[in-house]
């Protein structure tokens, strides 16, 4: 597909009775053209994804969808994809690694994701995430990252437990829900602090107690 230099949008979707080989070579071999904005992966079955979808070449890529891919123990490394403005990691219960060039920490399995590996990120999205324990941001990060981010959306979530200490670094953040997330004691923190907030919603956390750095009991 690399000469299909019009296709911008490319929904990829498999149903449970295809072969995971089968799956991993149709993956493969279809590389898209670098003209590629928005690729949607669903209910793929190989263990791994190819390179080819977090290359630094698909510069063009706005958005990317990853979603029921049971059978993948690593994702692709979408840090290198500098314009990604959206990004949804929805029903991922089998990942134990991230590539070395998006997770930058070193934990041996999907439990912290690092938000400021994506800088002109908008819109955030982790739903059923069911190993997802925290998320990290480093210091030198925090100035620069995630000042674009509009919209962080995390549902269904239930062994996360903190976010990043220095809370969130988003001046433009304008919606921010998290919803069934069991193990969560606190919001990041402090809230007032995310002065563009516009909607928060904040649904059956049953660990609740406080707002992080905050005195404001619930």
């Amino acid at each position: 597909m690399k000469k299909k230099e019009q296709i911008e949008d490319l929904s990829l979707e498999w149903d449970s009775c295809t072969a995971q080989e089968s799956q991993h070579l149709v993956l493969e071999h279809l590389q898209p053209s670098t003209n590629l904005k928005k690729p949607t992966i669903k209910f793929y079955g190989g263990i791994w994804f190819l390179n080819w979808l977090g290359n630094s070449s698909f510069a063009n890529m706005v958005y990317l969808c990853i979603r029921s891919c049971h059978y993948c123990s690593l994702l692709p490394p979408v840090e290198q994809l500098h314009n990604l403005k959206e990004l949804i990691i929805f029903d991922i219960i089998s990942v134990k690694t991230i590539g070395h060039e998006f997770y930058r920490s070193c934990s041996p399995s999907f439990q912290s994701f690092p938000l400021g590996s994506l800088p002109v990120l908008k819109w955030l999205y982790f739903i059923e995430c069911k190993n997802l324990k925290s998320f990290s941001i480093s210091e030198e990060d925090a100035p620069q990252y995630l000042t674009f981010l509009q919209g962080f959306y995390i549902l269904e979530c239930p062994e996360l437990e903190s976010f990043p200490h220095l809370g969130l670094p988003a001046p433009k953040l304008r919606r921010f829900w998290v919803s069934y997330c069991n193990k969560l004691n606190s919001l990041p923190g402090p809230v007032n602090a995310l002065v563009g907030l516009q909607e928060l919603t904040v649904l059956n956390l049953p660990s609740m107690q406080f707002f992080a750095n905050e005195a404001n009991y619930l």
